[in-house]
């Protein structure tokens, strides 16, 4: 209990952008399963906060940070909050319930499924270009976007690719649109309830995260973005569940298969004392605490920032993100941060949808299925 109880406080580091789950796991060595998941879960949970205040995205809430700081920018941080942390939970309850099924179904599935997972991802992006309005805006970006991943995703000199690249392509962007903009009180009448459809479909996929090395749970968020940025909230209820039911199945998977897919997963198959159920408790327990937790503190979080002049915070926090990702990865993550941010710009200012940014994750994914496979 005290092992679940200490990973479990840690996790309130996920309040802090880029302090993840791999760098404290870093400092901290061998640790015991139970602190391990609770750290993972929590952590998972409390990314929520600097994702929808400050569009910042993480591990688990990666595509996801930016309609949920669209909908904060217009005064329905609330309803941010509730969707991600509710779609959490539900997920979690999902993901409970597939699991007597999943052992059953998903090494067959994989096997049936792996020959046309880049057909399926490349047939997705050309859907996606032909539904463009601004069909030559939106190709330039994704070739863009795309190009930019291959190099971060191939550069060995990059630990953490994924955090200068997306803080590029959408933090750096809504930060800079922002600037002089008043940051508007929260509406607190807002009760809307996360899409229970979007939700068991964003659980049931993050089921098959530990079977499939380049279909991660970025490049699914990715891929739904694609069609689901009309629909932010959608969205946000797939993406969440989805994070919830991935650190789930990630934890458990690194017991009974030794598969491992994070962090913390690495951690978790490394201690040579195997235990799936002490594993899968702290990790459900870990994270259903977390929501209840960020569902009480949620709301001052939110007034609290509506009172800052977001002309000077802004600026502060812009160059609070070029020195976190300094410290991370030097000089390499510096440049990839500038380059993913013009792309963003870019993109912005010729009206394409913000959704052509995800060429960084699909394309190296469609090299791993075509080109390495």
């Amino acid at each position: 209990m005290l092992e679940f109880l200490e990973g479990f406080l840690l996790g309130l580091a996920g309040l802090v952008p880029y302090l993840h789950t791999n760098l404290i796991l870093q400092f901290l060595g061998s640790a015991p399963l139970a602190f391990v998941s609770a750290l993972a879960a929590s952590h998972a949970v409390f990314e929520v906060f600097p994702a929808v205040l400050f569009a910042v995205p993480s591990q688990a809430h990666s595509i996801a940070a930016l309609p949920a700081h669209q909908l904060a920018q217009q005064g329905k941080a609330f309803m941010a909050f509730r969707i991600s942390l509710y779609s959490m939970f539900y997920g979690l309850v999902a993901a409970l319930a597939f699991f007597p099924f999943y052992y059953l179904a998903a090494p067959a599935a994989y096997a049936a499924f792996k020959p046309f997972a880049g057909w399926v991802l490349l047939a997705l992006v050309v859907a996606f270009l032909a539904t463009e309005r601004n069909k030559v805006a939106g190709l330039l970006v994704f070739a863009l976007s795309s190009g930019l991943g291959w190099f971060t995703f191939n550069s060995p000199l990059i630990a953490e690719p994924l955090f200068p690249l997306l803080t590029g392509l959408f933090a750096v962007p809504a930060l800079l649109y922002s600037v002089g903009a008043q940051w508007p009180k929260p509406d607190e009448s807002e009760t809307v309830e996360p899409d229970r459809r979007l939700v068991i479909a964003g659980a049931f996929l993050g089921c098959f995260s530990p079977f499939l090395p380049a279909v991660n749970p970025a490049l699914i968020a990715a891929a739904a973005f694609l069609f689901l940025e009309s629909s932010p909230i959608g969205f946000i209820a797939f993406s969440s569940a989805l994070a919830a039911s991935k650190i789930f199945y990630d934890a458990v998977s690194s017991q009974l298969i030794g598969v491992a897919r994070s962090g913390a997963a690495v951690a978790l198959a490394a201690e040579p004392v195997k235990s799936p159920f002490i594993v899968a408790s702290a990790t459900a327990a870990g994270l259903a605490a977390a929501v209840a937790l960020a569902l009480l503190f949620y709301k001052p979080a939110a007034r609290a920032l509506s009172r800052l002049r977001l002309r000077y915070f802004n600026w502060f926090f812009l160059a609070f993100l070029a020195f976190a990702n300094f410290l991370l990865g030097g000089w390499e993550a510096l440049f990839v941060l500038g380059a993913a941010s013009c792309v963003g710009v870019a993109c912005v200012a010729s009206g394409a949808r913000r959704s052509a940014c995800m060429g960084s994750l699909i394309a190296p994914s469609l090299a791993y299925f075509f080109l390495l496979a």
